[in-house]
């Protein structure tokens, strides 16, 4: 499955399972933002350029097979993505292996954002310090107010989620193949952190 610039994601009672590709959604008041697992192997997914907002649990999180195979939760990427107001940014199982979790922003305004490795709730300082544990990529993720400009209800023609100037997300993006953001306008220069390029 590849999803790609699809609706927003407004009060579901589940939480999503992605697979494989989840780019540019925008995921709101949710159980969890997103749930990626398999029945035998959580690998090789990619999860860039989302914006999760108002979870009730952790932001995104990688589930492994219940038969107890080590290394099924492999080489996953988590790339460009803002997550605000959640405590808990993202989940990994204790036998992550080979995943590549750079350039998110996180943001909690009530206080930190932790992380969960192994069920062990870590500061950003410590989840950044595994880089390079069990091969996995773990670096230039931020904890930072996004400045989104947020509107309810949204006037016609104009673009919802957007970054405020000064945003650090603003170029603050990894570099990627992807043409255009959430709203389907182009995508030029270094891409911004979350689904919609400032304008």
């Amino acid at each position: 499955l590849l999803a790609l610039n699809t609706p927003i994601f407004l009060n579901p009672s589940l939480m999503l399972r992605c697979y494989h590709a989840v780019d540019f959604h925008v995921f709101r008041n949710r159980q969890r933002g997103a749930e990626v697992k398999d029945e035998l192997l959580c690998r090789d997914n990619q999860f860039f350029n989302n914006l999760i907002l108002d979870c009730e649990g952790p932001a995104i999180v990688f589930f492994k097979p219940m038969d107890g195979t080590v290394f099924t939760v492999r080489n996953n990427t988590v790339r460009n993505n803002i997550v605000v107001n959640s405590t808990v940014g993202i989940q990994l199982p204790p036998d992550d292996y080979q995943s590549t979790i750079t350039n998110n922003l996180f943001y909690n305004p009530n206080g930190s954002v932790s992380f969960s490795y192994d069920n062990n709730l870590e500061s950003l300082t410590q989840f950044e310090a595994r880089d390079g544990q069990n091969g996995d990529v773990i670096n230039n993720n931020q904890e930072a107010d996004p400045l989104l400009r947020i509107l309810d209800p949204v006037p016609f023609g104009i673009a919802n989620y957007s970054l405020e100037n000064g945003s650090p997300a603003i170029d603050a993006g990894a570099p990627h193949d992807w043409p255009t953001d959430h709203y389907l306008l182009s995508i030029v220069g270094t891409p911004d952190i979350g689904a919609v390029e400032k304008r």
